[in-house]
C-alpha cells in the first residue's frame, strides 16, 4: 500500500530492503513484509537498522533500574509504546521516563488506545484481535476477537460513551479483503463496522471530547478523511483544506484535531460538520516516519519505526527533541493511560 517514504504511494518494491533489515535485527524476515505492505516504512542502509541500539548522543531519561524502582505505582501515568518487530510493548512512567517494563505476547501489534480508567487497548494486528489490559497491567483482562482477518492498525475510545473504534486494513491476499472501521460498544461483544467508498484501507482514528470520530485511510494511492458524527449512522466524507501524501495519528488535543502526515509535521485543524479548517503546524525535528503520536500537558510523543526510537517535543510549539527513548523495533502505537 505505501512502499517507502521516498517512493510513489502504492507501490512496492521494498522486499529485498526488508529482508536485509530483518536479518540486522535478527527477526523473521515475513513480519516486516507485512508490516511493509500497509505501513509508511523509511527504508535505509543496514546501519539505520541498527540505530535503535542506544548511543551516547541519545538524550535518554531513563535511568538505571533497581528492583524496587521495577515495582509500578498505579497512581502514575504511563506511557505505552508498541515494537512491531519484536512483538512487544514498552511502558514507561510519564513524564519523566523514569521506568520501563516489557509486556509480551503479542503478533506485532501497531496502535494502543487508553480509556479514562487507564485500561489500555493494543492492536495486536497479525493476530486479528484487541487485547484489554488494566492500566499498569501485564496480562490481557480481555480479548476482543471478533475481526477475522481484518489487521486492525489503530484504536480510539469514546471519551463520551466509552465505545471503542477499531480501523482495520483487510488488506490483499493475505487479509479478508474488508477493510473498514468497527465499533465495539462499550469496548465489547460484536463490534458493527463501517466502510465509505472513499477509502480502501483504514489506517488511523481519533475521538473528540464530543464523541465525533474521524479516521483516514487511502484509496489509489489517495489519502482521504471521514467523519462518523455523534449520534449519525453512517460514515461521511470529511473534507480538510490540507492535502496529506500519507495517513498519520489522528487525535483531539483538547481544542483542536490533530493530525499527522506519517513524518516531522502534525497539523491542527478546526473541524465544523464536515469541514476542517487548518489553523495550526507543529513541526518536528526529526528524520525518520512516524505512525501514531501522543499529546499531553504541553508535550508530544512521537516514535520513529525505522530508527527504533521516540522522541519528545514541546506541543504545540515542536522544534528540537527534549528527550529520547532508545532501543525500540519498529516503534507504531503509542499512547498514555491515566493513572488513578
Amino acid at each position: 500500500v505505501w512502499a517507502s517514504r521516498n517512493s510513489q504511494p502504492g507501490r512496492l518494491g521494498t522486499a529485498i530492503t526488508f529482508r536485509k533489515a530483518a536479518q540486522v535485527m535478527g527477526t523473521q524476515p515475513k513480519c516486516l513484509l507485512i508490516f511493509a505492505t500497509f505501513l509508511l516504512v523509511a527504508c535505509g542502509p543496514a546501519s539505520v537498522w541498527n540505530s535503535g541500539l542506544a548511543s551516547s548522543s541519545q538524550t535518554a531519561l531513563i535511568p538505571a533500574q533497581t528492583a524496587e524502582s521495577r515495582r509500578y505505582d498505579i497512581s502514575n501515568d504511563l506511557l505505552y509504546i508498541s515494537n512491531y518487530a519484536t512483538s512487544v510493548v514498552k511502558t514507561y512512567r510519564w513524564p519523566d521516563l523514569s521506568h520501563d517494563q516489557r509486556i509480551s505476547g503479542f503478533t506485532e501489534p501497531l496502535g494502543l488506545c487508553a480509556d479514562a480508567r487507564g485500561d489500555v487497548f493494543v492492536a495486536n494486528t497479525n493476530a486479528n484481535n484487541i487485547l484489554e489490559y488494566a492500566h499498569g497491567g501485564t496480562k490481557p483482562i480481555a480479548t476482543l476477537d471478533a475481526l477475522p482477518k481484518y489487521y486492525p492498525s489503530s484504536c480510539a475510545i469514546d471519551p463520551s460513551s466509552g465505545d471503542l473504534a477499531v480501523t482495520n486494513l483487510g488488506y490483499g491476499s493475505y487479509g479478508s479483503q474488508t477493510a473498514n472501521v468497527v465499533i465495539f460498544k462499550n469496548a465489547k461483544g460484536q463490534p458493527k463496522p463501517y466502510t465509505i467508498s472513499t477509502i480502501y484501507y483504514y489506517y488511523a482514528c481519533g475521538y473528540d471530547n464530543h464523541g465525533d470520530l474521524i479516521v483516514n485511510g487511502s484509496l489509489n494511492s489517495v489519502v482521504a478523511f471521514a467523519t462518523l458524527l455523534r449520534g449519525k449512522r453512517r460514515l461521511q466524507a470529511l473534507t480538510l483544506d490540507q492535502s496529506f501524501k500519507f495517513p498519520g495519528g489522528i487525535q483531539w488535543d483538547g481544542k483542536h484535531w490533530a493530525i499527522g502526515d506519517q513524518g516531522a509535521t502534525i497539523y491542527q485543524f478546526d473541524v465544523k460538520g464536515l469541514r476542517g479548517t487548518k489553523v495550526g503546524t507543529t513541526t518536528l525535528d526529526l528524520n525518520d516516519a512516524v505512525y501514531e503520536f501522543a499529546i499531553q500537558s504541553g508535550r508530544v510523543v512521537a516514535p520513529e519505526y525505522a530508527t527504533g526510537q521516540a522522541q519528545v517535543f514541546m506541543y504545540p510549539g515542536g522544534g528540537t527533541a527534549l528527550a529520547t527513548i532508545p532501543n525500540l523495533h519498529f516503534p507504531g502505537g503509542i499512547t498514555i493511560s491515566p493513572g488513578k
